[in-house]
């Protein structure tokens, strides 16, 4: 396959700081701000106001050039620890995702199983699909 796929565990939450999340996570984060925070753009410029929410990006794939179906069970089979965690961001009002950037070279696609997308569903977390098509040289 030519596509890529890069795929990001982005956790949400106005009750659980960013600390917490990463100590509970256990990977690095490239992305984290606490609730009440300055907010700041990606170059760290501040902008007004502060963040509502708690956040952390975690970075599990990055340009793999597999099926997308076969990348979110690699991802999903390195967060499984993280169940309760989950469930606990979950049940305070937060959100657990699996971020999909999904880079296509041309047409094409996959199918993502009734047991696949169980499996997502029963560690709680959602999926959050980017697809970025090939302009029409096929360039990505």
């Amino acid at each position: 396959m030519s596509d890529k796929i890069s795929i990001s565990l982005r956790l949400f939450s106005q009750t659980i700081g960013s600390d917490v999340m990463l100590a509970t996570i256990g990977l690095e984060a490239s992305v984290t701000w606490n609730k009440g925070d300055i907010r700041h753009t990606p170059k760290g410029r501040a902008l007004e106001g502060v963040y509502d929410q708690s956040f952390a990006v975690f970075p599990l794939l990055k340009n793999d050039d597999g099926w997308l179906s076969e990348s979110i069970v690699e991802c999903i089979n390195r967060l499984k620890h993280a169940r309760d965690f989950f469930a606990r961001i979950k049940g305070t009002g937060g959100r657990a995702e699996l971020f999909v950037g999904w880079f296509l070279s041309q047409g094409g696609g996959d199918t993502l199983s009734s047991a696949l997308l169980l499996e997502v569903s029963s560690l709680g977390l959602d999926l959050s699909f980017d697809v970025y098509p090939a302009d029409a040289s096929g360039k990505l």
